[in-house]
């Protein structure tokens, strides 16, 4: 697992933020929060691939690969492949903190997961010890009194988080400020 921050220049974060979080035409949806039993809701907008918007919100993941590629790590031999997903999630402020169920993104195709926050707030993300055990079987689905803690992510305006898309994971409602915003990335890497 691998945190960044400053993944972006200020002023190109700024534009980023510009674009999406300040922008009263910034289309989302509602879907369930993290799985198809999962009676809580949230925001989302999804980028399609091979469209502009895709190619643009793409920008931070590429940013944050070239920085991991540079420090001394097991990362720095693994490149970008391919973008799989590009998901903007927006979850609201709730009286108490509310984690959300654990889960796998994808239990189809081994990827990673890249989640880059677009402001601070107090809406943590739960990275979970449980892993998918196979990509190609419907995953199991844990409690959060089931899981263990593997590490807990502040989000922090123009903050990354790297990990492996086979450990589950949840978003944390936030209770101090009014909404938590995020970029989530699966994407493929080769080794070289």
């Amino acid at each position: 697992m691998i945190i960044l921050d400053d993944v972006l220049p200020s002023t190109v974060f700024n534009r980023l933020v510009t674009l999406t979080v300040e922008n009263p035409n910034f289309k989302w949806g509602v879907c369930r929060t993290a799985t198809p039993m999962d009676d809580a809701r949230s925001f989302f907008v999804e980028s399609q691939p091979n469209s502009w918007e895709f190619d643009y919100f793409s920008v931070p993941l590429m940013a944050a690969m070239n920085r991991v590629q540079m420090r001394n790590s097991a990362w720095e031999k693994i490149n970008l492949k391919e973008v799989l997903r590009i998901r903007f999630g927006l979850l609201t402020r709730d009286i108490k903190q509310i984690v959300n169920i654990p889960h796998v993104d994808s239990h189809i195709q081994q990827h990673f997961v890249g989640l880059y926050y677009l402001n601070d707030t107090d809406g943590a993300t739960r990275i979970w010890k449980q892993k998918l055990k196979d990509w190609n079987q419907n995953p199991v689905f844990y409690s959060v009194d089931e899981c263990e803690l593997l590490e807990e992510v502040e989000p922090k305006a123009n903050r990354m988080v790297i990990f492996d898309g086979s450990h589950y994971h949840s978003s944390v409602t936030p209770t101090k400020t009014q909404l938590r915003y995020v970029i989530n990335y699966n994407f493929d890497v080769v080794g070289e």
